[in-house]
């Protein structure tokens, strides 16, 4: 009977621990994404490496909406539509991104997904704190949120179709973003050739 008593108790405090881990992830996050949306949006450099090579840039971003720029294209996100203008050929790739594409280009993505589908997990070690995200239900399974000083995004790994893409952030600064730095200005690129993927 002591025994069982004893696994009970065990599990019991089991339990609360994993409880306190999945509320004070979502305290860092809900922290992250509120000194974002208050400061009107943040900056920072990236580096982005998976299955296809690696591409660094910049990115802005306020709320859902993004802004990536590197030397060979650059994306912008407001919210609801995705232009994607590609240097090389004067073109733009006018779309609606899922969830999983936003992620791709995003750094900040996950942002706008974690109260939602996903059990979070949170660990410390010194000033350094890894969220991680795990979903059986969306196309990006598992986000790694690796936050240092201040709980500064320092890099973001997600999971797609079993491949890992890793996203390493530097530079980070709340700075409020006008909401046309997410519209692509076709004035900017007059002889751009526009293409609807809608």
């Amino acid at each position: 009977m002591k025994r069982i008593l004893f696994s009970i108790l065990l599990l019991a405090a089991a339990a609360c621990s994993f409880a306190d881990n999945a509320t004070d992830a979502r305290k860092t996050l809900d922290n992250l994404s509120s000194r974002i949306t208050n400061g009107g949006g943040a900056m920072a450099q990236f580096t982005l490496s998976g299955g296809q090579g690696t591409l660094s840039g910049t990115v802005a971003i306020k709320q859902k909406k993004f802004r990536v720029s590197t030397s060979a294209m650059t994306v912008w996100y407001n919210g609801t539509t995705q232009w994607v203008y590609v240097k090389a050929n004067d073109e733009v790739n006018v779309s609606t991104p899922s969830a999983a594409a936003q992620m791709s280009m995003n750094p900040y993505a996950f942002l706008a997904i974690y109260k939602k589908g996903y059990a979070l997990f949170m660990k410390k070690e010194g000033q350094t704190k890894t969220v991680t995200m795990v979903s059986k239900t969306n196309a990006i399974t598992d986000i790694v949120i690796t936050l240092g000083k201040g709980d500064v995004p320092v890099m973001v790994r997600f999971r797609q179709k079993g491949a890992w893409t890793t996203i390493r952030l530097s530079a980070f600064k709340i700075a409020r973003q006008s909401d046309a730095t997410f519209v692509f200005d076709a004035k900017k690129y007059p002889k751009a050739e526009v293409i609807d993927l809608r």
